[in-house]
C-alpha cells in the first residue's frame, strides 16, 4: 500500500470516528501535550518539633507522622511524616541529616494523593526548601518544591508549589 492509500484510509477513519488501533491516548499522555498544572498552597502541622532540631549522630534514624491542616484551618486534611539519617559530624560538620518528608492528602480517611520531598537537613536550620521528588494519585508525577517555615506559635508552615 502506497503513501497516499493509507493517509485515505487513515482520514476516512478519523471522519468516521473510528480510533485506529495505535491511538490509545491516557490522561497522562494528554496532561504531557498540554503542560504541566501547578498549584500553590501552604499547610500547618503543630505536634511536636521537627526532625531536625539536634544533631544525629552517623546512621542514626529518626522518624515522626504529624496530623496536616491547610493555614488558617483547623480540619485534618491528613499528616506529614518521614525519616531523617544522620550523617554525623565527621561527614558533615554542621551534623545535618539526609530527611524523606512524605505529605499525605486525604479527605474522609481515603488518601487523595501524596507528595514526596527530600532535603539535606542541619540542626537549627530557620526554613529549608525541600525538592519535590514525586507524587502518588492526584499528584502522580508531581515535581516542584516545598518551603517548610517555623512559626512563632510552634508551628511549622509548608508552602508548596507543586506541578504534576
Amino acid at each position: 500500500m502506497n503513501f497516499r492509500a493509507a493517509f485515505f484510509l487513515f482520514s476516512a477513519e478519523m471522519l468516521l470516528g473510528a480510533k485506529p488501533s495505535f491511538a490509545k491516548w491516557t490522561d497522562k499522555n494528554l496532561r504531557r501535550l498540554q503542560g504541566p498544572t501547578c498549584e500553590d498552597f501552604s499547610t500547618t502541622h503543630t505536634a511536636g518539633a521537627p526532625p531536625s532540631t539536634t544533631p544525629l549522630k552517623a546512621a542514626e534514624i529518626v522518624t515522626w507522622a504529624y496530623p496536616m491542616t491547610m493555614v488558617g484551618d483547623t480540619a485534618e486534611i491528613g499528616e506529614t511524616e518521614g525519616y531523617c539519617v544522620g550523617l554525623g559530624t565527621a561527614a558533615d560538620e554542621a551534623g545535618g541529616a539526609i530527611c524523606t518528608f512524605i505529605y499525605v492528602f486525604e479527605t474522609n480517611e481515603v488518601v487523595q494523593g501524596t507528595i514526596t520531598a527530600s532535603d539535606v537537613e542541619d540542626p537549627g536550620e530557620e526554613s529549608a526548601v525541600r525538592a519535590i521528588t514525586g507524587g502518588t494519585g492526584k499528584y502522580e508525577g508531581a515535581y516542584g518544591q516545598i518551603t517548610a517555615t517555623p512559626s512563632t506559635n510552634g508551628t511549622w508552615v509548608h508552602e508548596f508549589h507543586v506541578c504534576v
